[in-house]
């Protein structure tokens, strides 16, 4: 729903009037009850739902935390390595490695809520080969 994307009135201002706005609104948080009766009022209301409204998130994952986990979890090669953001430049610096997987580590790891013993272990091993790549790789 483009109503999800907005991010200023101008962009609500784009997509139509308070009241067909405040409409579409009701008709996909409904049963609760939508009470907006300026553009402020239903950025106000938008900016609440993009960060807590499942529906409102983009994408098919409710957090990026969700996101990592699975693909580190269900998927391999060079699908997994695509989505995770590791290309051919992480596997010839090693500071940019080391970056890359300090901020999924910080997703991943099982101290932190939600995290996943086995996406951390992925995590590692996949680390791992980035730093350490076998003598066939040279």
């Amino acid at each position: 729903m483009k109503i999800f994307s907005a991010n200023s009135i101008e962009s609500l201002e784009a997509l139509g009037t308070v009241a067909e706005l405040r409409q579409k609104l009701q008709e996909t948080v409904s049963p609760l009850k939508v009470e907006a009766e300026s553009y402020d009022d239903l950025l106000k209301i938008i900016q609440v739902l993009q960060k807590k409204w499942v529906d409102a998130v983009p994408g098919p994952f409710v957090s990026r935390r969700a996101e990592v986990i699975f693909y580190l979890t269900k998927l391999e090669g060079d699908q997994r390595c695509q989505l995770l953001g590791l290309t051919e430049k992480h596997f010839q610096d090693a500071a940019l490695a080391k970056k890359w997987y300090r901020s999924l580590r910080q997703l991943t790891h099982s101290d932190r809520e939600g995290g996943s013993d086995e996406a951390f272990l992925a995590l590692q091993k996949l680390y791992r080969i980035v730093n350490f790549p076998s003598d066939d790789d040279e």
